[in-house]
């Protein structure tokens, strides 16, 4: 990881209709969870209507979606929408996890992540060095550095980062 990076959380609240109607940038982070506590259940958040891509870049994570728990190392990856039945958190068998997330909402931007979602799966294998990550790391570079400063660019951010998976995923495994 670069420099500029820290461990560190961002969180955005700007308000327009274009990123209720395309895409809005709800948060993105970059974690290191080191205790079991670390948890978080798709049906008891506060909030609605987001759409969380998760990414391992350390350690290993488990998720439960449905009735199924998959084991995430690293460049394994989540899709999840919130609320669904679903739970993410930090293994017994795991001293630690780290990671990658990004959080986006917005009417477009659900409707492309499902159909991600729907046609390649909720977990997915991704190299440190593709898009949607190099696009999630160039974000925390930038908040590190510069920030986000209004919803127009945020807006931006979450629609490229959406573009960007669906490039990957139906065009990255070709370029192999």
């Amino acid at each position: 990881m670069g420099e500029l990076i820290k461990h560190n959380s961002y969180g955005f609240r700007f308000k327009g209709d274009y990123q209720d109607k395309v895409a809005g940038l709800n948060a993105v982070g970059y974690e290191l969870r080191k205790t079991h506590d670390y948890c978080w259940h798709g049906c008891k958040r506060g909030e609605k209507d987001i759409y969380i891509f998760q990414y391992t870049l350390k350690g290993k994570g488990s998720i439960q979606i449905e009735h199924e728990t998959f084991n995430l190392e690293p460049e394994d990856a989540f899709l999840v929408h919130v609320p669904s039945n679903h739970c993410y958190y930090l293994p017994k068998d795991s001293n630690e996890w780290e990671f990658l997330y990004f959080t986006i909402y917005g009417k477009v931007a659900a409707e492309l992540f499902h159909r991600i979602m729907d046609t390649y799966g909720q977990i997915l294998k991704l190299s440190i060095h593709s898009e949607p990550i190099k696009h999630i790391i160039d974000t925390l570079e930038k908040l590190e550095t510069y920030g986000i400063n209004h919803g127009y660019e945020a807006s931006s951010c979450a629609y490229t980062f959406i573009m960007k998976c669906l490039e990957h995923v139906e065009y990255g495994h070709q370029q192999a």
